[in-house]
């Protein structure tokens, strides 16, 4: 059967130009859903760098996360009252990250819980980058003495904490009392914690 012009065409047409309006179709939903989601590719390369820098697996990934979020969150209470009364998990995080995972870790544990911590209750002041040097040198001296007992060495370093930043705190505390108490009741806390709480973290991660 021979063929019409018009019958060309119409193969032409559906050979051709539906094709081609299905690619234009295809590339820009692509474009859409790169428009979408380019936040979330953002956060799985965030994410993918972390689990490069642990290794395969992925529960230290899972552990790092959470300990920062949880540490954040855990001064959220200075948006609500001002107390002397010191109570937070940075430290603990901190240090528990270091001795299972090694100092990177607890770096980044500490680091951004710090930071993200004040940010949080309104207290991103000049105290903040000597809890940042402070936060740093735990988390190394932790990883340099992991084979020691947690409840031994978390405390010790809690205090080595203190140690570091108290001129800072007694420098530009306008309350030394205040201060004092702040010391002291977060330091209990912290026993309390590395003698309840670190152990059984540790094993658990």
């Amino acid at each position: 059967m021979e063929l019409s012009i018009c019958n060309l065409l119409n193969i032409l047409y559906l050979s051709v130009v539906i094709p081609y309006m299905g690619i234009g179709e295809l590339v820009e939903g692509f474009q859409r859903l790169k428009d979408k989601y380019r936040r979330h590719a953002l956060v799985a390369l965030a994410f993918l760098l972390v689990v490069l820098l642990f290794g395969a697996s992925i529960k230290p990934v899972l552990v790092v996360v959470l300990f920062i979020i949880l540490g954040s969150f855990s001064t959220f209470y200075h948006n609500y009252f001002r107390s002397p009364v010191n109570f937070e998990l940075v430290k603990l995080f901190t240090i528990v990250g270091s001795v299972a995972y090694g100092s990177s870790a607890g770096i980044i544990i500490g680091v951004p819980s710090v930071i993200i911590g004040r940010a949080l209750s309104g207290r991103l002041d000049q105290d903040t980058l000597t809890s940042i040097a402070a936060m740093v040198l735990i988390a190394v001296l932790a990883s340099m003495f992991r084979t020691a007992d947690i409840t031994v060495i978390g405390i010790m370093l809690v205090v080595v904490y203190y140690v570091v930043i108290s001129p800072f705190i007694v420098l530009f505390g306008e309350n030394r009392g205040y201060e004092a108490v702040y010391i002291l009741t977060n330091i209990i806390f912290n026993m309390i914690l590395f003698i309840k709480i670190a152990p059984l973290l540790l094993n658990w991660i």
